[in-house]
């Protein structure tokens, strides 16, 4: 069992440790639990099949139950002593894994035996379990994790908060306001705000629940000086575009930080779906020019068909 428990430095490792999981490991994602529980109990050194570490992932036996949804093998690897808030590489614990996974009973679990339900994972993105859970877009684990005291105030290395995080789901967006009702008062640390990032995506129902719940000024710029309407028509999302005019009074005629307004935004994208709204429907003045160079609309979508026609030089 010389694959069970790797403690060589890595520069001793060699290149067959990083092609698959040592043979606990496997048992423990094909949910063979006999298998795995005999292998246990038959070896002289129980606990270091308990405790086997992936060389290259860093994972270990109740973080792979977790990731997978083994609730059974979960259940038997806390009996024997396992230390719920083991780490890999990517500083995941089972918690992370159960919560990004939609696992609920491994996370009612994982909560009932004390895990730290906050743990924020500081590689790469840093993201709790309830954030994990949020990009996920399932409600009963959100609503466990909430329940199990998980802090809603948290912010990942960005600024984020939970509420930028499912996507623009209105019923976790309107669950995580009637458990915090000022949550979506909040801006990534370049200026954006939930609101603008579901213009740019296009989520109608999350910019109207917005509108009606939330607080957002009309207009709301970002670092850039971008608004959320700006996002909307240079993505094309023409219904979120008249959402945002109609219902929160934005203005066409904004200026982000080099003098552009919606339209010149939406020409350099190419993006005519949108010129055609802000012209037909709202009179937006084909011959304004930026401030900053003094280019009207027109000049912005020959300079984006000029860019694609010599793209492959």
């Amino acid at each position: 069992m010389a694959d069970v428990v790797d403690e060589r430095s890595s520069a001793s490792l060699r290149s067959e440790d990083f092609i698959e999981y040592p043979l606990p490991l496997r048992l423990i994602q094909g949910n063979k639990e006999s298998e795995f529980i005999s292998m246990v109990d038959s070896h002289t050194d129980g606990k270091a099949i308990l405790n086997c570490v992936h060389s290259r992932s860093g994972d270990t036996p109740i973080i792979v139950a977790s990731r997978h949804g083994h609730l059974d093998l979960l259940k038997f690897l806390i009996h024997r002593g396992v230390d719920i808030e083991q780490r890999n590489k990517d500083l995941k614990r089972a918690s992370h894994e159960a919560a990004a996974g939609c696992h609920l009973e491994c996370v009612k679990l994982l909560i009932l035996q004390n895990a730290e339900i906050d743990c924020l994972k500081t590689s790469g993105l840093c993201r709790t379990p309830l954030m994990l859970s949020c990009t996920k877009l399932n409600i009963d684990v959100i609503r466990t994790l909430v329940q199990g005291g998980a802090n809603l105030r948290l912010t990942n290395k960005d600024g984020w908060n939970f509420f930028i995080l499912p996507q623009g789901q209105a019923e976790i967006l309107n669950y995580l306001l009637d458990c915090c009702n000022d949550i979506w008062d909040s801006c990534s640390k370049n200026g954006r705000t939930p609101l603008h990032t579901a213009a740019l995506h296009g989520r109608v129902d999350a910019i109207k629940l917005m509108i009606s719940r939330c607080d957002y000024t009309p207009d709301c710029p970002d670092s850039c000086g971008s608004t959320p309407l700006m996002d909307a028509l240079r993505a094309g999302h023409v219904l979120v575009a008249e959402t945002l005019v109609n219902k929160h009074k934005a203005s066409i005629t904004t200026k982000d930080q080099l003098g552009r307004q919606g339209i010149h935004l939406a020409a350099q994208a190419g993006c005519n779906k949108s010129l055609d709204y802000i012209i037909t429907q709202h009179g937006a003045d084909v011959n304004v020019c930026t401030e900053s160079q003094k280019w009207q609309p027109c000049i912005w979508q020959l300079r984006k068909v000029t860019q694609k026609r010599f793209s492959f030089c």
